[in-house]
Protein backbone atom coordinates (compact mmCIF):
# COMPACT_ATOMS: atom_id res chain seq x y z
CA UNK A 1 0.00 0.00 0.00
CA UNK A 2 1.24 3.82 -0.77
CA UNK A 3 2.90 5.30 1.93
CA UNK A 4 3.45 9.10 0.91
CA UNK A 5 6.00 8.32 -1.72
CA UNK A 6 6.75 5.20 -0.67
CA UNK A 7 5.15 1.37 -1.44
CA UNK A 8 6.13 -1.49 0.85
CA UNK A 9 6.41 -4.78 -0.71
CA UNK A 10 6.19 -7.40 2.34
CA UNK A 11 7.60 -10.86 1.99
CA UNK A 12 5.88 -13.20 3.55
CA UNK A 13 5.03 -17.01 3.32
CA UNK A 14 6.86 -17.33 0.10
CA UNK A 15 9.87 -16.51 1.92
CA UNK A 16 9.93 -18.53 4.43
CA UNK A 17 12.22 -21.41 2.90
CA UNK A 18 15.95 -21.80 2.45
CA UNK A 19 18.49 -24.88 2.89
CA UNK A 20 18.31 -25.01 -1.54
CA UNK A 21 21.92 -25.31 -3.54
CA UNK A 22 20.62 -22.51 -6.26
CA UNK A 23 18.91 -19.26 -6.37
CA UNK A 24 15.31 -19.04 -4.61
CA UNK A 25 12.77 -16.49 -5.60
CA UNK A 26 11.32 -14.71 -2.66
CA UNK A 27 9.24 -11.80 -4.09
CA UNK A 28 8.87 -10.00 -7.22
CA UNK A 29 7.52 -6.31 -7.14
CA UNK A 30 6.23 -4.10 -10.72
CA UNK A 31 6.49 -0.34 -10.62
CA UNK A 32 3.57 0.79 -10.82
CA UNK A 33 4.57 4.28 -12.66
CA UNK A 34 3.80 6.11 -9.82
CA UNK A 35 6.12 5.60 -7.04
CA UNK A 36 9.59 6.73 -6.85
CA UNK A 37 11.02 4.52 -3.67
CA UNK A 38 9.77 1.11 -3.12
CA UNK A 39 10.78 -0.66 0.80
CA UNK A 40 11.29 -4.29 0.59
CA UNK A 41 10.20 -5.21 4.35
CA UNK A 42 10.17 -8.10 6.42
CA UNK A 43 13.10 -9.90 4.55
CA UNK A 44 13.38 -13.23 5.64
CA UNK A 45 16.13 -14.70 7.47
CA UNK A 46 16.32 -18.18 6.38
CA UNK A 47 18.77 -17.62 4.28
CA UNK A 48 22.76 -17.62 3.75
CA UNK A 49 22.79 -15.02 0.65
CA UNK A 50 20.19 -12.33 -0.85
CA UNK A 51 19.85 -11.29 -4.24
CA UNK A 52 17.85 -8.29 -5.56
CA UNK A 53 17.86 -8.00 -9.20
CA UNK A 54 16.39 -4.67 -11.31
CA UNK A 55 15.05 -4.71 -14.38
CA UNK A 56 13.99 -0.96 -15.37
CA UNK A 57 12.78 0.64 -18.06
CA UNK A 58 13.38 3.92 -19.09
CA UNK A 59 12.22 7.14 -16.99
CA UNK A 60 10.86 10.11 -18.71
CA UNK A 61 14.44 11.83 -17.83
CA UNK A 62 17.75 10.30 -17.65
CA UNK A 63 20.50 11.29 -15.52
CA UNK A 64 19.54 10.30 -11.78
CA UNK A 65 20.56 7.73 -9.69
CA UNK A 66 19.05 4.96 -8.01
CA UNK A 67 20.31 4.21 -3.98
CA UNK A 68 19.61 1.61 -1.79
CA UNK A 69 19.41 1.79 2.03
CA UNK A 70 19.46 -0.54 4.31
CA UNK A 71 17.55 -1.32 7.68
CA UNK A 72 19.46 -4.01 10.20
CA UNK A 73 16.68 -3.93 12.55
CA UNK A 74 16.30 -0.25 13.96
CA UNK A 75 14.70 1.23 10.74
CA UNK A 76 15.78 2.27 7.46
CA UNK A 77 19.12 4.06 7.81
CA UNK A 78 19.30 7.01 5.47
CA UNK A 79 22.51 8.69 6.77
CA UNK A 80 24.63 8.55 4.11
CA UNK A 81 27.92 9.04 6.14
CA UNK A 82 26.96 5.04 6.81
CA UNK A 83 27.73 4.12 3.30
CA UNK A 84 30.17 3.76 0.59
CA UNK A 85 30.78 2.40 -2.80
CA UNK A 86 33.99 1.59 -4.94
CA UNK A 87 32.97 1.05 -7.95
CA UNK A 88 34.98 0.34 -11.79
CA UNK A 89 32.94 1.49 -14.67
CA UNK A 90 33.54 2.44 -18.34
CA UNK A 91 31.53 3.16 -21.40
CA UNK A 92 31.97 3.65 -25.34
CA UNK A 93 31.35 7.46 -24.67
CA UNK A 94 32.09 8.33 -21.33
CA UNK A 95 35.22 6.71 -21.13
CA UNK A 96 37.33 5.28 -22.97
CA UNK A 97 38.48 2.72 -20.88
CA UNK A 98 37.51 1.52 -17.19
CA UNK A 99 37.69 3.95 -14.74
CA UNK A 100 37.97 3.76 -10.61
CA UNK A 101 35.50 5.83 -8.68
CA UNK A 102 35.41 5.84 -5.04
CA UNK A 103 32.77 7.35 -2.91
CA UNK A 104 32.38 8.09 0.80
CA UNK A 105 29.17 8.82 2.02
CA UNK A 106 27.28 7.59 -0.70
CA UNK A 107 25.18 4.80 -1.60
CA UNK A 108 24.57 4.83 -5.17
CA UNK A 109 23.64 1.19 -6.93
CA UNK A 110 22.99 2.50 -10.36
CA UNK A 111 25.74 4.77 -11.05
CA UNK A 112 23.19 6.62 -13.52
CA UNK A 113 19.82 6.06 -14.23
CA UNK A 114 19.43 5.05 -16.83
CA UNK A 115 22.52 6.56 -17.57
CA UNK A 116 21.76 7.71 -21.06
CA UNK A 117 19.60 9.86 -23.37
CA UNK A 118 15.92 9.51 -22.97
CA UNK A 119 15.14 7.82 -26.16
CA UNK A 120 14.90 4.54 -24.65
CA UNK A 121 16.88 2.43 -22.75
CA UNK A 122 17.33 -0.38 -21.18
CA UNK A 123 18.89 -1.71 -17.87
CA UNK A 124 19.55 -4.55 -15.13
CA UNK A 125 21.37 -4.70 -12.07
CA UNK A 126 22.34 -7.73 -9.74
CA UNK A 127 22.76 -7.11 -6.41
CA UNK A 128 24.22 -9.61 -3.84
CA UNK A 129 24.06 -9.61 -0.20
CA UNK A 130 26.33 -12.09 1.02
CA UNK A 131 25.30 -14.07 4.22
CA UNK A 132 22.95 -11.09 5.04
CA UNK A 133 21.40 -12.54 7.81
CA UNK A 134 24.17 -12.79 10.40
CA UNK A 135 24.09 -10.30 13.25
CA UNK A 136 27.99 -9.93 13.72
CA UNK A 137 28.93 -8.72 10.15
CA UNK A 138 28.50 -5.08 8.23
CA UNK A 139 26.27 -5.60 5.72
CA UNK A 140 28.19 -5.54 2.32
CA UNK A 141 27.15 -6.56 -1.67
CA UNK A 142 28.53 -6.81 -5.24
CA UNK A 143 26.91 -5.19 -7.49
CA UNK A 144 26.73 -6.00 -11.83
CA UNK A 145 24.83 -3.81 -13.83
CA UNK A 146 24.94 -3.29 -17.58
CA UNK A 147 22.68 -0.04 -19.68
CA UNK A 148 22.25 0.43 -23.51
CA UNK A 149 20.55 3.17 -24.82
CA UNK A 150 18.38 2.66 -28.23
CA UNK A 151 20.51 4.45 -31.23
CA UNK A 152 22.99 5.89 -28.67
CA UNK A 153 25.77 4.01 -26.98
CA UNK A 154 26.11 0.85 -24.17
CA UNK A 155 27.03 1.78 -20.46
CA UNK A 156 28.43 -0.69 -18.38
CA UNK A 157 29.14 -0.04 -15.23
CA UNK A 158 30.20 -2.80 -12.47
CA UNK A 159 30.22 -1.69 -8.64
CA UNK A 160 33.12 -3.75 -6.97
CA UNK A 161 31.34 -3.02 -3.77
CA UNK A 162 28.56 -1.50 -1.73
CA UNK A 163 29.39 -0.84 2.20
CA UNK A 164 27.07 -0.34 4.98
CA UNK A 165 28.90 0.75 8.25
CA UNK A 166 26.79 2.25 10.87
CA UNK A 167 26.57 -0.94 12.86
CA UNK A 168 26.75 -5.01 12.50
CA UNK A 169 23.76 -6.20 11.94
CA UNK A 170 21.27 -8.42 9.67
CA UNK A 171 19.34 -7.36 6.76
CA UNK A 172 16.24 -7.05 7.36
CA UNK A 173 14.72 -4.14 4.83
CA UNK A 174 16.15 -2.35 1.96
CA UNK A 175 15.08 0.95 0.46
CA UNK A 176 15.19 1.38 -3.45
CA UNK A 177 14.37 5.45 -4.33
CA UNK A 178 15.80 8.30 -5.97
CA UNK A 179 17.96 11.41 -5.28
CA UNK A 180 15.14 13.30 -6.78
CA UNK A 181 11.63 11.77 -6.08
CA UNK A 182 9.58 14.03 -8.65
CA UNK A 183 7.01 12.39 -10.91
CA UNK A 184 9.31 12.82 -14.15
CA UNK A 185 11.29 10.15 -11.85
CA UNK A 186 9.13 7.39 -10.90
CA UNK A 187 9.77 3.68 -11.84
CA UNK A 188 8.46 3.00 -15.00
CA UNK A 189 6.38 -0.17 -16.29
CA UNK A 190 7.86 -2.46 -16.70
CA UNK A 191 10.32 -2.13 -14.08
CA UNK A 192 10.64 -5.19 -11.58
CA UNK A 193 12.55 -5.62 -8.65
CA UNK A 194 13.09 -9.41 -7.18
CA UNK A 195 14.67 -11.02 -4.87
CA UNK A 196 15.76 -14.27 -3.84
CA UNK A 197 17.16 -16.38 -1.65
CA UNK A 198 19.97 -18.95 -1.44
CA UNK A 199 21.39 -21.34 1.19
CA UNK A 200 20.48 -22.01 5.00
CA UNK A 201 21.57 -19.04 7.54
CA UNK A 202 24.18 -19.97 9.63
Amino acid sequence: MPFGAAKAALLGAAGSGGGGIGWEAISTTVADTSTATYNFTSIPQTYRDLRLVISAARTAVFGDRTLMYVDIGSGIDTDLTDYGVRTVMGSSSSYGSMAVVTADNYNGVLEDFPGQPDNGVGMSSIIDFMDYANTSKLPTAIIWQNGVGQGTFAYHNVHAGWNYDGAAGAVTALRITRPTTTSNYYYKEPTTFTLFGRGTAD
